[in-house]
């Protein structure tokens, strides 16, 4: 009941707190039934982009999208998990490569993740590049800005139980259609996430290193700080965070090792207390 009790308040937060889309945004993302000129093959010739979207009343609850160009229907996809929205944008992975990425991004509830395929446009007909599924009841979503050496960038969804819930940047790599994150473990929060107010609500210690065996220094209860990296164990499960980097107000750096208990709050700026409830999954 504690899970559902913190789920529903976070729930109410998401809203506010996560979709303005700054850091989220596609690098190009495209109106439904509006056209647009873009060269999507390096040919030099602009094709007219389209997109329909539609509900599909299946067993899963799916949405279709349809992409046109230049007036002919060149993909009817619709996502592998129930969903009842999409997101079309071209992006571009390889820089200098002549080739544009369109790129859809299914979602389902409280704009969860459900599935994202990408295509290249060659010789009048759309060519499956790469796709992406990961398990439901997470959020991410593509960035602005793409590294352009063929791995694809992501504002990722973190969760964990002590630790809370936020966002982190991480990368994948293309490995025979699929997207596979790269095999980092440690993992830099977005900068918007950077922004939010963390307290201890204990002493706690903090270690030059993950994995010291002896504390750099400890900090007093009531000690606030902004999170700026996590360490997880897996770089395929972002569910369960083992440290937490953080910076306080004045200026001091280090891990925290998460103790499994309750070590830590969070600032609501919408009344201005501090929770255990603030960054929880919802």
């Amino acid at each position: 009941m504690k899970w559902l009790k913190k789920g529903l308040i976070f729930s109410v937060m998401v809203g506010a707190m996560l979709f303005c889309r700054t850091e989220t945004a596609s690098a190009k993302v495209l109106t439904m039934d509006k056209t647009y000129q873009m060269d999507l093959d390096g040919d030099g010739v602009k094709e007219r982009i389209k997109w329909k979207g539609e509900e599909v009343n299946d067993e899963l609850e799916t949405y279709r999208v349809k992409v046109y160009i230049n007036g002919k229907q060149v993909l009817s996809r619709k996502s592998k998990n129930h969903s009842f929205w999409a997101d079309v944008s071209v992006i571009d992975v390889v820089k200098n490569d002549g080739k544009k990425e369109l790129y859809i991004h299914y979602t389902s509830e409280s704009e969860c993740f459900a599935g994202a395929f990408a295509y290249h446009y060659e010789n009048g007909a759309m060519k499956s590049y790469f796709e992406l599924n990961r398990a439901a009841a997470t959020r991410l979503h593509i960035q602005q800005k793409q590294p352009g050496n063929g791995k694809v960038a992501y504002t990722c969804e973190f969760s964990d139980y002590y630790a809370y819930m936020g966002y982190v940047t991480q990368y994948y790599e293309i490995k025979n259609g699929k997207l596979k994150p790269v095999s980092k473990k440690t993992l830099n929060t977005t900068s918007e996430w950077r922004k939010k107010r963390y307290k201890t609500c204990i002493a706690t210690k903090v270690y030059e290193n993950v994995g010291d065996k002896t504390a750099a220094f400890t900090l007093p209860k009531g000690t606030e700080f902004k999170l700026q990296k996590i360490y997880v164990n897996k770089a395929s499960d972002l569910s369960a965070v083992s440290y937490i980097y953080v910076k306080t107000t004045d200026g001091k750096k280090g891990w925290i090792k998460n103790p499994n208990k309750l070590f830590l709050l969070g600032y609501s700026d919408w009344d201005g207390t501090w929770s255990e409830y603030i960054y929880l999954w919802g």
